[in-house]
C-alpha cells in the first residue's frame, strides 16, 4: 500500500521536520530519565553494603578451632 502526501509549501515541510525532531527528543529524554532512575536504584542497593554489614549475623561455635577427632592420628 502506498500513501501519497502532498506538502503545499516549504514552510509546512519545515514544521513537519521540527515536529519529528521534537518527538525524537522527547523519546530520548524519556529514555534518559528511565536510565537515570535505574542507576539511582542500583546506587541505593550498593550503598547499603560495605564492611561490617553482616556484623552479628555470623556466629561460630566455641570449639571451632579444636582439633577434629578424625585428624588426631595425623597430628603429632
Amino acid at each position: 500500500m502506498t500513501v501519497t502526501v502532498e506538502i503545499p509549501n516549504e514552510d509546512t515541510l519545515q514544521l513537519l521536520l521540527q515536529l519529528e525532531k521534537m518527538q525524537m527528543l522527547k523519546l530520548l529524554v524519556d529514555d534518559t530519565q528511565e536510565l537515570k532512575h535505574e542507576i539511582i536504584q542500583q546506587q541505593v542497593h550498593t550503598t547499603t553494603r560495605g564492611f561490617g554489614c553482616l556484623k552479628g549475623m555470623i556466629h561460630l561455635s566455641p570449639d571451632w578451632d579444636e582439633p577434629l577427632e578424625d585428624m588426631k592420628e595425623y597430628m603429632y
